[in-house]
């Protein structure tokens, strides 16, 4: 269970019916109702007595309820120290993330936030294998698409668009492909190649971006690549100009433990600033939640301080 499904039940019991909770969901009644048999199928309980009153918990209902509540509340808690300041921020944060994340989305603006909080450290993580939280093998971790941990709190940073680019120099057509791969997981660009390659083999694999960038700026072929790294890359130029191949969301987790503490809010303070989001809040599991004017409004996507970033509604 996430906390999509927690919201779903705490929706259904404040509101009393599917209808009502749909309503304060922004979603139609029958995926309220489909979720809630989704829910109560996959816990192998019953949650909800239906009658002419509306909806009654049962025990187990309660309970799940409870937890809701208390996720609910400590997600209101962050979000007001999240708009505090941070003065007396410290220390070293270590932020794990894709190594193209490191180099071209966080390194040319850490000096925004070292400036603002010198005594603070970061130390960047640049790999794609998960880290514990919890065993504090990290602080933040920025991934796209990954689910939160148990309890662990994620927060939307932003759509990041991605471009299909050739050499800069040369003809584009006849081009072979590159592309990123990754044994462990089948992320979005490797499902798009899929799609569009057609059953082309690429003449070249890498699991990481800068790598199949450095590829495409030597002639070996032509790549989808996120457009923070090809829009850096003088070597490489886009091969259209139409919208966007792929869009995908970067999230940064934290566990909430780290979450009152002045240098993490101070890191996830910039983020949000980076990304152009200051104004969102976190989420768990992909549901995006506010202060004003409800706890069920998506974050503010747009996005004038990154480009990179498009004005596209969140995901679900």
């Amino acid at each position: 269970m996430d906390w999509n499904d927690l919201k779903t039940v705490l929706a259904i019991h404040r509101a009393g019916s599917l209808k009502r909770a749909a309503a304060s969901l922004k979603v139609n009644q029958s995926t309220v109702g489909r979720r809630l048999s989704a829910i109560e199928a996959a816990l192998g309980v019953i949650l909800f007595i239906r009658d002419r009153q509306g909806f009654e918990p049962t025990d187990a209902g309660l309970a799940v309820i409870k937890r809701a509540i208390f996720v609910d509340t400590e997600i209101m808690r962050l979000l007001n120290d999240l708009h505090s300041s941070a003065e007396s921020a410290g220390g070293v944060v270590r932020i794990v993330t894709n190594p193209w994340v490191a180099t071209h989305i966080l390194v040319p603006r850490l000096p925004l936030l070292l400036s603002e909080h010198p005594n603070l450290k970061i130390h960047t993580l640049a790999d794609t294998a998960a880290r514990n939280l919890a065993a504090r093998e990290a602080e933040i971790a920025l991934w796209f698409e990954k689910e939160s941990g148990p309890g662990e709190i994620n927060f939307k940073l932003g759509q990041l668009s991605y471009a299909v680019y050739g050499p800069r120099e040369g003809d584009p057509k006849g081009l072979n492909w590159v592309t990123y791969w990754d044994d462990r997981y089948h992320r979005a660009p490797m499902r798009w190649f899929e799609t569009e390659s057609h059953g082309e083999t690429p003449i070249m694999m890498a699991n990481d971006m800068n790598a199949v960038c450095a590829a495409v700026r030597e002639g070996i072929g032509k790549a989808l690549l996120p457009t923070p790294v090809g829009d850096a890359e003088p070597g490489v130029v886009r091969l259209n100009d139409e919208a966007p191949e792929v869009s995908r969301t970067l999230r940064a987790v934290i566990h909430p433990d780290m979450a009152g503490e002045p240098s993490i809010l101070a890191a996830l303070r910039w983020l949000q600033t980076i990304c152009g989001t200051d104004q969102g809040g976190p989420t768990q599991s992909g549901v995006a939640v506010k202060t004003r004017p409800t706890p069920s409004a998506e974050p503010d996507e747009r996005s004038a301080l990154w480009p990179c970033f498009e004005d596209q509604p969140a995901s679900r």
